[in-house]
């Protein structure tokens, strides 16, 4: 981050046992001795913040490119950051690094911190240096080779085979108004490695099986939908702009 200049004007002691500054509705909070943390990254509050060169975002609105690697050769996509759901973020634009917000406080990490962080979801200790991370992104990437490509196959054969069995029988998989769909259009049945080995007419058996039937959440949706197939997922403390 830049380096600020700290305002005396309504700095407070009270929470912290040190002198900090905090506006209302902020999501930073900025120390007398230098240090800034981020508590939050509300939807108002998601842009660039020029006193301190960081700017908040989330995965699906954050329109600077980012890598995986310091060298910025593996470009990271959009989507694998948005499985599942956004991932919120704080971009250091003088480190160029952009660090993991966790949402609320049972995502974040079990970590002790001192009392003066308290809420922290990434602390800058000074300028100048990078955030130190709290959480870190997951990055979902596709798998790819003959593995997955034979799978697919197999999938599309099984896919078939259940939506045919759920048209002949839908009560039997899905107790309530069969025309009841719109609400999880998008959902797909997450595919198990485990059936890699597996024919078509097995992966069929085992999702419509007695044991799988009570899944109804995934099971009306493969007909329209089709599998979601496993995706390869890293862990990354800092992606790089």
């Amino acid at each position: 981050m830049k380096q600020f200049k700290f305002s005396h004007n309504g700095k407070r002691w009270d929470e912290r046992s040190c002198f900090y500054n905090s506006a209302y509705g902020s999501d930073f909070v900025t120390f007398e001795t230098g240090e800034l943390i981020a508590t939050g990254c509300r939807s108002t509050n998601r842009r660039l913040y020029e006193p301190y060169g960081v700017t908040l975002a989330s995965s699906l609105e954050n329109t600077t490119q980012l890598f995986l690697d310091e060298k910025r050769t593996q470009p990271v996509k959009k989507a694998w950051l948005t499985q599942g759901g956004q991932q919120l973020m704080a971009i250091d634009h003088e480190q160029k690094v952009a660090v993991h917000l966790a949402p609320n406080f049972s995502w974040r990490p079990q970590k002790k911190l001192p009392q003066q962080y308290w809420g922290a979801l990434a602390i800058w200790p000074r300028s100048e240096v990078k955030p130190t991370a709290l959480s870190s992104f997951s990055v979902s990437k596709p798998l790819r080779g003959k593995v997955v490509s034979d799978l697919r196959s197999k999938l599309a054969d099984a896919r078939a085979i259940v939506s045919a069995a759920f048209r002949i029988n839908p009560k039997l998989y899905w107790p309530y108004d069969p025309k009841v769909y719109a609400y999880e259009a998008a959902q797909k049945y997450p595919v198990s490695q485990d059936w890699v080995g597996l024919t078509a007419k097995e992966i069929s058996d085992f999702v419509l099986s007695g044991a799988q039937k009570n899944n109804w959440r995934f099971l009306r949706f493969v007909g329209p939908n089709g599998f979601q197939l496993p995706r390869a997922v890293t862990q990354h403390d800092y992606l790089y702009i």
